[in-house]
């Protein structure tokens, strides 16, 4: 099976497109597996992407210390009902 296929050490270049944005990227890479360069030609999406990005980063941290007060919170709760009365 591995004779069908062409030689690992070959380049070779991979399309990727996404269906729903539009978005294609042609990365070459070598027989390692890394890039050795990746061109980026964005038709549609990448703006909008980049704004939800930026849109939602400032909610998932707010949703973060939530948790986090909230779980510190219970530790507390559940230490003192360990505490010998005085």
């Amino acid at each position: 099976m591995l004779s069908s296929r062409q030689p690992t050490s070959t380049l070779f270049t991979a399309i990727f497109k996404d269906k729903n944005e539009g978005d294609a990227v042609d990365s070459k890479a070598n027989n390692n597996g890394t890039a050795n360069a990746v061109e980026a030609k964005v038709i549609h999406g990448h703006a909008e992407q980049e704004a939800i990005d930026q849109m939602m980063l400032p909610y998932l941290q707010l949703q973060n210390t939530v948790k986090f007060e909230y779980t510190r919170d219970m530790i507390s709760q559940a230490r003192s009902c360990f505490r010998p009365s005085e």
